[in-house]
């Protein structure tokens, strides 16, 4: 994955490239919490391993550059059943009544 600088659309600049935990997945969805302060990431696995990938990897965001870090507790394992794989993903907001 990459962040890129935006503050000249028809040029934009990668300013980070970000490599995710497990080098057996791919990301291949991904979604911001509500305030966008942290992008939620689903890694599907590339192996044939299904005890490997498949998983989701959760990254704050810098909200001055937006540049990534994965927290510390990061992937959350998604088990396999029958080899499937993870598709899409959603954030639901928490509100208090």
């Amino acid at each position: 994955m990459s962040v890129f600088d935006l503050a000249d659309p028809t040029t934009p600049k990668e300013i980070q490239r970000v490599t995710i935990k497990q080098n057996s997945a791919a990301a291949t969805e991904l979604t911001f919490n509500s305030n966008e302060s942290l992008l939620q990431v689903v890694d599907r696995r590339t192996s044939g391993n299904t005890l490997e990938g498949n998983a989701i990897d959760v990254f704050k965001v810098n909200p001055t550059d937006g540049t990534l870090s994965e927290i510390d507790s990061s992937p959350f394992p998604i088990e396999s059943i029958n080899g499937s794989f993870p598709q899409g993903l959603v954030t639901i907001p928490r509100h208090r009544l």
